[in-house]
C-alpha cells in the first residue's frame, strides 16, 4: 500500500512537471507538491528522515512561481540529508508578517562554511538570465530570477548555515508584489 502511495506521488509529481500550462500556482498548491516530493524522500530515506510543513492560512491564497519551494526543499534533501548518516528533518513554513509573503526552507543536514553561504547567497540576489546561461546548477538560480521578476526586484534572500547543524533559507517579497487567488 505504500509504494502504491509513492509511486501516485511520483506520477502527479512527473505530470506537474512536464504540464507547465500555468506559471504561477497557489501557495497551497506548491505545498501539496512539496509534501507529495517529501513523503517520496521520507519513502527513500525512511527513519533517517522527516518533515513538517507549516502553512498559515493567510497565506496559503497566494500565487507563487511554480517550483519555487520545490527547488529549495530539494536541494536541502540532496545537499543537507543524503550527506548525513544521522536522522535529519526538514521544515517548511510559509506564512504573512509585516505586509510580506515569507517562505522558509530549514533543514538539519550537514550545514556550509561561510564561504559557500556567502557564494549562494550572492547568486541568490544577483540571479540572472546571463547565469543561466552558465554551466552547473541553474535550479536556484532560475527560481530567484523568476522571483525577483515577479515582486520587480523587491524580494529578499537570505542564507544562514552552520557546518553540522543546518541550512535556512528565506525569501521574503512585499505583500503588494503578490497576486491573492479569489
Amino acid at each position: 500500500m505504500e509504494t502504491a502511495k509513492i509511486l501516485e506521488n511520483f506520477a502527479v509529481l512527473m505530470r506537474e512537471n512536464i504540464q507547465w500550462s500555468q506559471d504561477f500556482v497557489t501557495v497551497d498548491e506548491e505545498c501539496e507538491n512539496v509534501r507529495r516530493y517529501l513523503e517520496i524522500q521520507k519513502y527513500r530515506f525512511g527513519d533517517r528522515f522527516e518533515f513538517s510543513l507549516c502553512i498559515q492560512d493567510s497565506a496559503r491564497r497566494y500565487y507563487i512561481p511554480r517550483f519555487v519551494l520545490i527547488i529549495f526543499v530539494e536541494n536541502a534533501c540532496v545537499h543537507g540529508i543524503e550527506a548525513k548518516s544521522f536522522p535529519g528533518w526538514i521544515f517548511v513554513r510559509v506564512y504573512t508578517e509585516n505586509d510580506a509573503l515569507c517562505m522558509e526552507i530549514e533543514d538539519t543536514g550537514g550545514g556550509m562554511d561561510e564561504a559557500e553561504v556567502e557564494r549562494i547567497q550572492d547568486r541568490m540576489r544577483n540571479a540572472s538570465l546571463k547565469m543561466l546561461k552558465e554551466k552547473g546548477r541553474v535550479g536556484m538560480v532560475n527560481t530567484c530570477l523568476r522571483i525577483r521578476m515577479m515582486t520587480e526586484d523587491t524580494a529578499q534572500f537570505s542564507v544562514e548555515s552552520e557546518p553540522g547543524i543546518g541550512t535556512l533559507v528565506s525569501i521574503r517579497f512585499p505583500l503588494n508584489k503578490a497576486i491573492r487567488a479569489e
